[in-house]
């Protein structure tokens, strides 16, 4: 049986190697998970932020409180030591604006606080209350039970808002402590990201130029 001999080509066609679309599509998903990142920190950072200024003012807001219950007893005070040239507490100024200036940042504070935090803020204001009421109707020849009842209610006003004002600085310290933690993972993470970022990016652009040049070939 004859047979023709043909040489015979071994090597085939001539093949490219095109480029594996399976690492664009990586570098792709790595690209979002480097912008949701950027996301997730300076929403964090932000929220932080708010945060701080939020018990920030809420600390502000006690601590006038307190300093207006201190201006009532330094004018008790002063008048049971000089009931005479001394403004009796009903008829004292300082008294007058003291209390106004208690419930105007009682007022501010249940504005800024939480729902569920307002009936505090409104036990403030009726111990207040109880004990404004007590100071400005103290008689001239008072005695130390009426002293020892307007303490007591000076009290109920005082500790209540002392603890609120501690729990409020504790929650401002974790604040500045998450603050300073996120300032530094922006400070630090942020460029790293980005560079990250762009070498993918470059990546990508560089795999579509090349994928185009066997295209064209």
């Amino acid at each position: 049986m004859a047979t023709d001999n043909y040489p015979m080509n071994t090597a085939g066609p001539r093949v490219r190697r095109l480029p594996n679309p399976g690492a664009a599509i990586v570098v792709a998903l790595a690209l979002v998970a480097i912008a949701l990142g950027l996301v997730v920190v300076v929403g964090s950072n932000l929220e932080t932020s708010a945060d701080i200024r939020k018990e920030s003012q809420e600390a502000h807001f006690l601590g006038e409180m307190q300093i207006a219950v201190t201006a009532i007893e330094a004018s008790l005070a002063s008048w049971q030591t000089d009931p005479v040239t001394s403004d009796h507490p009903a008829d004292s100024p300082v008294v007058a604006a003291a209390a106004a200036d208690f419930r105007h940042w009682a007022s501010q504070l249940s504005a800024l606080i939480d729902e569920d935090e307002i009936p505090i803020v409104q036990g403030f204001e009726d111990a207040f209350d109880r004990y404004l009421a007590a100071v400005v109707g103290i008689d001239v020849a008072g005695d130390q039970g009426d002293l020892q009842a307007i303490t007591a209610l000076d009290l109920q006003v005082r500790v209540p808002l002392l603890e609120l004002l501690q729990e409020e600085s504790e929650h401002l310290l974790e604040s500045v402590v998450a603050d300073r933690r996120s300032e530094r993972l922006l400070r630090w993470g942020l460029p790293l990201l980005l560079v990250l970022a762009l070498a993918g990016l470059a990546f990508v652009v560089r795999l579509q130029n090349r994928s185009q040049q066997l295209d064209e070939q």
